[in-house]
């Protein structure tokens, strides 16, 4: 009786301090004006439009009626664990540095060279923005062409640029000049990995900085020192020479997950929320320990949650990280996971590769100040992290191992190739950087699709080869459609003779026609240009499910559907259209993701899945470990479609694989899944 009550004032308390699932870090927001000064090619230029019109479009023009939502759990089963079962660890950062931190704002757009002021960083007071009135007009020009000309012209070129607007001179220190230039958001840390003679030094921005200056003091022109600069060998050094980022193709246990409590409560805990993944996977992996970083506002009731109702069996089970700052869901965009290496080879420390700084968003790099900040807990709590130069979000960017060679590849998409581009190194320059930062022998870049390549691919190693699973948006579709007409008839959307006559369609291959029938079943339940939650009622099976949620992951199916139609030209340009034409090249940029990693030599595998944004349903986005498979499963309505994708993941990993359904369905519609969640790291003794 007593501990029902308190775990309802926990969840009320929780409720108060975090109503919802938190979307943010895993958001698309609108592209700015200024896309044009990051040098982006005009195919992933037209991706970013793309996705931004398929989300508008979907928000304004397939709304649904609330209708019947998750009901959340506030009667929990309790465990009663002993309080050392759980380990609690406060961030705490030092008061100057914590003053300092507040000052920057949420979701800016910051300098080109601003690096998260992170572990032993923390002290350092990198600008993220410019303080324009206290420029002069030098410096306010230069700053300009920083801005308008690093990704176009490169870091060396740039420089020498950026030196003679400042005006060098013999008198000036170079010391002087570099301070300056960081001010202004040049990565003076990137001319570290550029040298100019065979001999690498410790200060390396300091001499090419002095020299340039020199040159200019000398007379020379900058067509001259520009050319002079070419030669100027460019050779990455890592971060840290024992780190190496873990292969994600299934040949480990897991030992650890890192993840984050960042929403998924509304009066309790939602099913298959951020909260409920959580617990569940505590479940799922008994032998992992788990590391997770909690707001200092939630602290409380998530502990009494954690210690009274989570199936933790050892001392240390979990440890959470108490922070200052919010935290978001997202544990696998603000850090890769890793491990640190003796020099035999063997690993020896869990670690974590932490970017530039935690950023969302494509093209553009929004940072996130919380995402980062948390570094300095999870080192506080003993875990290694490594701060990278290098700009990236952990979901574009996954190493495997290929068990026939040896060989780790390191999969990459291709925006996060064009962020570093937007630092000042070529694709090549930023490619090889990637690859040795990341201890891989080989680097691949594939075209985008989503939003995050963990949502188009999954790797596994099967006996001596390696099989990649995609999307199959087509099979997925369906499926879609034949439950949804199934309830649509059972319900009285659809008469039955419709319905007979609808599955005749699909199965001739008739698409125009079903489409046709279905549209004037459904278009009857539109009110006022929202679908009737009578409408969004008949595709709810249990009180998980989410009536407008299903019913949005029908309605796109209808969609990807009819943009498989033949064009009709001349077709009108109108708003429908562009939409169905976005969707066109989102198939046509799968395809070529498809085409990109045929000459890998993989085995290919679709399963029925699919990947847009908030609508759709992924099992792609779960995690590979020696037993088997965690998959992201969606459940209720979508079961069947669930049992089609675990059918094609075990017939591909044998009878004896273990595959892991969680339900992940609230976390899907803020396009996030269990990979995005957590953040694997391998049990050490198990390799």
């Amino acid at each position: 009786m007593y501990w029902r009550i308190a775990v309802f004032i926990a969840l009320l308390l929780v409720a108060v301090v975090c109503p919802g699932e938190t979307p943010a870090f895993r958001s698309v927001a609108k592209p700015p004006q200024d896309l044009k000064e990051l040098n982006l090619p005009a195919h992933f230029f037209r991706l970013i439009q793309d996705r931004k019109l398929i989300d508008t479009y979907q928000s304004e023009h397939r709304r649904v009626a609330p209708g019947l939502v998750p009901t959340p759990a506030q009667v929990l089963t309790s465990r009663h664990r002993p309080n050392q079962y759980v380990r609690v660890i406060r961030a705490d950062p030092d008061a100057t540095i914590l003053k300092h931190r507040e000052t920057i704002k949420q979701n800016i757009v910051p300098l080109r060279g601003f690096r998260a002021p992170i572990l032993k960083n923390a002290s350092e007071p990198w600008p993220a923005r410019l303080e324009a009135d206290k420029l002069s007009s030098n410096e306010r020009a230069a700053a300009a062409l920083i801005r308008e000309r690093l990704a176009m012209d490169g870091l060396l070129s740039t420089l020498a640029q950026a030196v003679r607007t400042l005006g060098p001179s013999a008198e000036r220190d170079p010391d002087d000049l570099l301070e300056q230039l960081t001010k202004l958001g040049f990565p003076c840390d990137l001319l570290g990995h550029f040298h100019l003679s065979s001999n690498h030094v410790t200060n390396e921005p300091f001499r090419l900085v002095s020299h340039v200056a020199k040159r200019f003091t000398d007379g020379m022109t900058l067509d001259s020192v520009q050319t002079e600069l070419r030669l100027v060998r460019f050779d990455f050094q890592r971060s840290n020479p024992a780190f190496g980022l873990i292969t994600e193709s299934g040949e480990d246990e897991v030992g650890l997950l890192r993840m984050q409590a960042g929403g998924g409560y509304r009066d309790g805990i939602v099913p298959s929320g951020n909260l409920d993944v959580i617990g569940k996977l505590i479940a799922a992996l008994p032998n992992a320990a788990f590391l997770i970083n909690v707001e200092q506002a939630m602290s409380g009731p998530f502990h009494w949650i954690a210690t009274n109702t989570w199936r933790l069996r050892r001392t240390d089970h979990a440890t959470l990280v108490v922070e200052p700052y919010p935290v978001a869901a997202w544990a696998q965009d603000n850090g890769k996971a890793g491990t640190l290496f003796n020099d035999s080879g063997t690993r020896v420390k869990l670690a974590t590769l932490a970017p530039r700084y935690a950023c969302m968003d494509e093209g553009i790099s929004t940072f996130q100040p919380g995402e980062s900040f948390l570094m300095d807990g999870l080192q506080r709590a003993g875990h290694a992290v490594v701060h990278s130069p290098l700009l990236f979000q952990g979901g574009n960017v996954m190493a495997v191992r290929d068990p026939k060679s040896g060989e780790r590849v390191l999969l990459m998409a291709e925006g996060e190739l064009h962020r570093n581009v937007a630092l000042g190194l070529t694709l090549e320059q930023a490619l090889e950087a990637f690859r040795r930062e990341m201890r891989c022998d080989r680097a691949v870049a594939l075209p985008d699709v989503s939003y995050h390549l963990d949502f188009d691919v999954c790797v596994r190693a099967v006996g001596s080869e390696l099989v990649a699973f995609i999307n199959d948006n087509d099979a997925a579709i369906r499926v879609i459609l034949d439950l949804g007409m199934n309830t649509l008839e059972r319900n009285g959307i659809m008469d039955t003779d419709n319905a007979r006559a609808g599955r005749e369609d699909l199965k001739a291959g008739r698409d125009a026609d079903w489409l046709r029938r279905l549209t004037n079943a459904i278009h009857r339940q539109l009110v006022d240009g929202v679908f009737s939650e009578s409408l969004s009622r008949c595709f709810v099976t249990d009180k998980a499910d989410s009536a407008a949620g299903n019913l949005q992951c029908f309605l796109l199916a209808v969609d990807w559907l009819e943009s498989r139609l033949p064009i009709i030209t001349p077709t009108p340009s109108t708003v429908r259209h562009e939409y169905l034409e976005a969707l066109r090249h989102m198939e046509q940029a799968r395809r070529a993701q498809m085409e990109r990693l045929r000459p890998l030599g993989w085995r290919i595998v679709p399963v029925p899945s699919m990947s847009e944004l908030y609508r759709s349903i992924n099992y792609l986005n779960g995690i590979h470990h020696r037993q088997g498979y965690v998959l992201p499963a969606y459940g209720g309505f979508y079961a069947p479609l669930d049992k089609a994708a675990i059918d094609v993941f075990q017939g591909v990993l044998g009878p004896e694989a273990k595959i892991t359904p969680i339900r992940s369905a609230e976390c899907q519609r803020q396009y996030g899944g269990v990979h995005c969640m957590a953040a694997a790291y391998p049990a050490l003794d198990a390799r």
